[in-house]
């Protein structure tokens, strides 16, 4: 049954059911569409134009017979020699620098190696602060990391060919490849403690791959992040970004260099894909594996970025935070910070509105609506319940604690299923007292209250 907004009841056409679930499907057509990077660029691309198959063609003299070049090894140091071919062919010079960095983890002891950064930089028209460029150059024990992180060295090498040719920018641009993150994030302490050129750094971009495709994520920032936000959203093609994402890497036990830049008080961003995380820090870090789609979206996103942040004054970035988020790639919606609250009082307001011209016109009752409210609560309770109860279930049948790592999809499939399962449920228990209307307005109340709620405690949750 569909209820009217004067209030009829009539029977749902079978032609009307079909058209909405066409449009359904469409609609997850686009959505699957967009999560896909673009298709990479090859040797002949424009010189101006960041191309996945010249950084592919680096990354394939970069590497050592597929084999691991953790810091410290043979392979590590033939690796380094590669790269510093490579600046130097492109007409940088190159400071290896060499000193020995510790870092405290976890305030109980400390991390303490020999390391071999390489540091270069582009002069620029003025002689002042500096942005700067990051990737690790040593990989882990257990693989050759073709992704993590060598991808992303071959990205910032084509990046500083793009801005070496078109250069200089207002700004000094640094290029830091370091040494040691796999085992401590030492090469970047190293930098910072201990080079000259550190202190003129106010804003760094990382780049990291935790997988070896998908999109080329912008998942963290710094503090007083509005500016940084701005020059992302204006300047990359296909953003891939929200403050969510910002959120909650902020909460989980992860680090990468930027994080000691950040303790540094450099302002950042960090940029990484992260689909096929089974073969993160495992052999199947392979060439064979790696996406060059993922390549050419990360590498032309740092090149937007990279450009833009060359060109602006950063000896006295504006204050700030932003909450954002891309709407499937094609712009980004942001605003600042402090406008969170107004705006979730002001969704929150239009929505009631719209719920008392439906009550007044009588397509719907105030036990009607809270009925719907409990089916938007009642669902999401029972979506989570399912999924942990499915995880679980998968890894006692398994024998294992994470079986879905390696082939993820089948687990999500269930997990997905298990959500529409749980929705259709509660709203069919519930359609005929709540109506249409009740649904459908209880579930958007339901979410502009959570919203209203976190816009008091994580803003950047509450998009």
């Amino acid at each position: 049954m569909s209820t009217s907004l004067n209030g009829d009841r009539r029977t749902v056409r079978p032609a009307a059911l079909g058209m909405a679930l066409v449009l359904m499907a469409l609609l997850l057509a686009v959505v699957v569409i967009r999560q896909q990077p673009p298709a990479p660029k090859g040797l002949d691309a424009p010189r101006e134009q960041f191309s996945a198959g010249r950084a592919v063609a680096i990354l394939q003299e970069m590497q050592v017979d597929g084999v691991s070049h953790s810091v410290g090894t043979e392979a590590s140091e033939r690796v380094q020699g590669r790269i510093v071919a490579a600046f130097e062919a492109m007409g940088y010079q190159v400071d290896v620098q060499e000193t020995v960095a510790c870092r405290r983890e976890s305030g109980a002891y400390a991390v303490c190696a020999p390391v071999q950064n390489i540091v270069t930089r582009l002069d620029g028209q003025e002689d002042g602060p500096a942005l700067m460029l990051v990737a690790h150059h040593d990989s882990v024990g257990a693989g050759p990391g073709a992704a993590d992180d060598s991808s992303s060295v071959a990205e910032i090498l084509e990046i500083a060919r793009v801005l070496g040719e078109q250069g200089p920018y207002r700004n000094p641009i640094l290029f830091l490849i370091s040494d040691a993150e796999v085992v401590g994030l030492l090469g970047a302490q190293g930098f910072v403690d201990d080079h000259l050129w550190a202190q003129d750094v106010v804003v760094s971009l990382n780049l990291e791959a935790r997988g070896t495709r998908g999109l080329g994520y912008m998942f963290e920032t710094s503090e007083e992040n509005a500016w940084l936000i701005d020059a992302y959203a204006s300047t990359v093609r296909r953003p891939a970004s929200s403050s969510l994402h910002y959120e909650v890497y902020r909460i989980l036990p992860n680090d990468t260099d930027l994080t000691v830049f950040r303790a540094a008080g450099m302002a950042g961003l960090n940029f990484a894909f992260i689909d096929r995380a089974s073969h993160y820090h495992t052999p199947l870090d392979q060439m064979e594996n790696l996406d060059q789609r993922s390549v050419q979206h990360q590498g032309e996103s740092v090149l937007a970025v990279a450009q833009a942040l060359a060109e602006v004054d950063l000896s006295a970035p504006p204050s700030g935070d932003a909450a954002w988020t891309d709407v499937l790639g094609f712009a980004v919606v942001r605003w600042p910070a402090s406008w969170t609250i107004p705006l979730s009082f002001l969704g929150l307001i239009l929505l009631l509105v719209v719920s008392v011209v439906v009550i007044r016109r009588t397509a719907l009752s105030v036990g009607g609506l809270l009925l719907g409210l409990l089916a938007a609560l009642l669902t999401l309770v029972l979506t989570i319940l399912l999924g942990l109860g499915l995880s679980w279930l998968i890894s006692q049948v398994a024998g294992e604690p994470s079986p879905w790592t390696a082939y993820p999809l089948a687990t999500r499939v269930a997990v997905w299923t298990g959500a529409l399962l749980c929705g259709g449920l509660v709203s069919g228990v519930l359609a005929r007292r709540a109506g249409a209307w009740g649904l459908a307005l209880g579930a958007w109340l339901f979410w502009a209250l959570l919203a209203l709620v976190l816009s008091f405690t994580v803003p950047g949750v509450s998009i």
